[in-house]
């Protein structure tokens, strides 16, 4: 019998896109979302939060996902892209994280987006 667990990790791609995520008993946590170059600016990556949004407001859960201080000019339009489907950014919750793929690079600073509306302290 495998052991029951609260957290489930997801893995959704289709043809174009792929997007991994953690369903918590509150929340749900988009670790990663990759649409191909080509196929950016069609709709697919906003589908796939959209959709996955719902699900989350639906049982009762709030979103969240991690990005990059919007500094650079693609840090802000993905903030901005994620503002358009009601996620708000918490500048007041910042961390380091270290990459596992380079233990060698400095911390990265990052910031926390959630649902809007999502009272803080549900979010730290």
């Amino acid at each position: 019998m495998a052991p029951s667990h609260p957290l489930r990790y997801v893995f959704e791609e289709n043809e174009h896109a792929v997007m991994m995520y953690v369903e918590g008993p509150e929340f749900v946590f988009v670790d990663y979302i990759a649409v191909d170059v080509e196929q950016r600016g069609l709709g697919l990556g906003t589908t796939m939060i959209s959709r996955l949004m719902e699900k989350a407001t639906s049982q009762g859960k709030f979103m969240l996902l991690e990005v990059d201080p919007p500094v650079s000019p693609s840090d802000q339009k993905r903030v901005s892209f994620y503002e358009r489907l009601g996620l708000e950014l918490y500048l007041d919750i910042t961390y380091s994280r270290m990459w596992s793929y380079d233990p060698s690079s400095p911390p990265c600073q990052m910031l926390l987006m959630a649902t809007v509306g999502t009272p803080a302290d549900r979010v730290r």
